[in-house]
């Protein structure tokens, strides 16, 4: 393939992304991600600093973006755990709510950065209220199954960022993106693809 035709199949490739990006618009997650390092999150180092809930960093079932608000998705990553294993604050902070919703033992964490972290299923030894620290044990896995959210135990995992530059006020993120487990892209120069 000749120099000239591979330039002009880039090129032909950024007009039809431009094209329909115009035309469509940005989905609701692209333009949820291109306000994240743009917000106070990137001042505040928070990309670097989360640990994982659980010992395990087996990922069972990755983050995947909704299309839009009430999409079909999955706002969050379930990470391989047992039943009674301790589950970790992922970051500093203060717990918002522990107990049950809709059936489930949910734990919700407010950041010091800003971030809302939330795992499931926890069976809470921690209170509406209580600072915490990054590692500090918050209570255990119990009835893991729940609802039958992973074929095997797990622990779920999301991560929300409030702000009223989102429609609904709020917008869910990839954790991964918080436990390091993602680097940071490069751009190449189109010469090098020679």
């Amino acid at each position: 393939m000749s120099f000239f035709h591979k330039n002009t199949m880039i090129a032909f490739g950024f007009l039809v992304v431009s094209f329909c990006w115009i035309t469509y618009g940005a989905p609701d997650s692209a333009r949820a991600a291109a306000a994240l390092p743009s917000a106070n999150l990137r001042a505040s180092k928070t990309l670097t600093h989360w640990v994982f809930p659980v010992s395990s960093q087996v990922v069972l079932k990755d983050f995947w973006a909704p299309n839009g608000d009430f999409s079909a998705g999955h706002r969050g990553v379930d990470f391989a755990a047992t039943e009674g294993e301790s589950v970790m604050a992922v970051a500093d902070g203060t717990i918002r709510f522990a107990g049950p919703v809709a059936g489930r033992n949910l734990l919700s964490l407010q950041t010091d950065s800003g971030l809302v972290a939330e795992v499931e299923p926890v069976c809470a030894t921690v209170s509406k209220g209580d600072s915490v620290t990054a590692g500090q044990a918050l209570g255990v896995i119990c009835s893991s199954n729940q609802i039958g959210h992973c074929a095997i135990s797990c622990v779920h995992l999301s991560a929300r960022n409030f702000s009223q530059s989102y429609a609904r006020g709020f917008a869910y993120f990839n954790p991964l993106l918080f436990l390091n487990r993602y680097q940071p892209s490069h751009l190449v120069a189109i010469g090098s693809l020679r």
